[in-house]
């Protein structure tokens, strides 16, 4: 991170985790980020990011968004972000329930076998 404190960055809001990452990447490397851009959306920065008008701190499931001139670079000892997923109590619906397998195929515990269902009783329908 050391080689980025003269790059000027795009962050996301202040309130947002990925923000704070960012800012605690950037100190314990011993520089504060110059923030120029504060932005919202992800899209929105990958924008700016493209426009070459900084870089950005994103997660790594960003790299699906191919845009010309973007490079995607991994950065080490960065803390894993809890997600959660939200939805109306009571809603039962076979599209709820596909997104949520895909949801818990796309997080499942790295030391299950790839295709593992998730167990019974995080299900919300029977399948």
């Amino acid at each position: 991170m050391h080689e980025l404190q003269d790059q000027d960055f795009i962050a996301y809001s202040p309130e947002s985790v990925l923000n704070r990452i960012t800012s605690d990447l950037c100190r314990q490397a011993g520089f504060q980020p110059r923030i120029t851009q504060v932005v919202g959306e992800t899209s929105t920065m990958l924008a700016f990011v493209a426009a070459g008008s900084g870089i950005a701190v994103m997660p790594s499931s960003v790299r699906a968004f191919q845009l010309d001139g973007v490079a995607y670079r991994e950065i080490d000892n960065v803390p894993p972000v809890e997600l959660a997923v939200a939805w109306l109590r009571g809603h039962r619906s076979a599209l709820l329930q596909n997104f949520l397998d895909v949801v818990a195929t796309a997080t499942a515990d790295a030391s299950a076998p790839p295709g593992t269902p998730a167990p019974a009783d995080e299900r919300l329908l029977p399948s």
